[in-house]
């Protein structure tokens, strides 16, 4: 690892790693015994730092590599509706109530696999009987990001734990619990009981929209202008200045090579 942060990205991975084996994601089984109608499937870290600095280190399995119907079955989950999160904001802005967000800890690892799954180990990392010195893989008994069927087995996982702990799917969203005991009315997007939760106090955002609350007011702001920011400053686009378009055809000459016009970086975005 060649990066100036790369004791940063370490511990990323570290932390990962030590993670996966507190969910008890996989067991390391000899290479002899994997079937051969098994794919082995190669895995690698997925880097990201996040908005509030921290190094995020995620293992992700080649799921591209899979076969419908061969290596997995179901593949889809429901993501919640845009209008069911402008609901909940609205429910709480009326009734004064707060709305708090919380982030599933390694979502996909609470799901179990429904089949058979070999990865190799993950990168950097050697995995070899001490006896004999057999090269070693992982049996996923959990399900992990990238393969082709977590996402459905984190929704199964999910519907699951809802019924067992008395919440009720809405019909019109089915990523949207409620919760009536007496006077106590609880709305989630997800439910939380049996899983390990970081608590991040009230929303501020949550996908991509920025929400200021106002209590004395008792209004509820939402936008995108820090998404939209975002994208700006994605695209090179923080100073553009609007056009007319479209343009009147003078204004740019068809008669350059395009490599004079786009570079290798314009090409990749736009």
């Amino acid at each position: 690892m060649s990066s100036p942060q790369r004791e940063e990205w370490k511990g990323a991975c570290s932390k990962e790693m030590d993670n996966l084996r507190k969910h008890n994601v996989y067991t390391l089984v000899p290479l002899s015994i994997v079937p051969k109608r098994e794919k082995i499937l190669g895995t690698k870290f997925v880097f990201k730092k996040k908005l509030d600095g921290r190094f995020k280190a995620r293992l992700v399995v080649g799921g591209h590599r899979q076969e419908p119907g061969q290596d997995y079955g179901r593949s889809y989950a429901p993501v919640c509706r845009i209008g069911s999160i402008r609901m909940t904001c609205a429910i709480g802005c009326h009734n004064n109530w707060p709305i708090y967000q919380l982030d599933v800890v390694g979502a996909f690892l609470n799901a179990r696999c429904d089949r058979d799954v070999y990865v190799r180990p993950a990168p950097g990392t050697s995995a070899k009987n001490s006896a004999t010195g057999e090269p070693m893989v992982y049996k996923l008994e959990r399900s992990l990001y990238g393969l082709s069927q977590s996402p459905a087995l984190w929704n199964d996982t999910l519907d699951e734990s809802h019924t067992v702990f008395g919440w009720k799917k809405t019909q019109s969203d089915p990523c949207v619990f409620v919760y009536i005991s007496g006077n106590i009315i609880v709305i989630l997007t997800e439910p939380t009981d049996r899983f390990e939760m970081t608590d991040m106090g009230e929303v501020k955002r949550i996908l991509g929209i920025d929400v200021q609350r106002d209590y004395e007011q008792g209004t509820l702001a939402i936008s995108q202008e820090h998404y939209v920011n975002t994208l700006l400053e994605r695209f090179g686009m923080q100073e553009a200045n609007p056009v007319s378009t479209p343009g009147y055809g003078a204004e740019i000459s068809t008669n350059q090579p395009q490599d004079l016009i786009l570079g290798p970086t314009d090409k990749k975005i736009y």
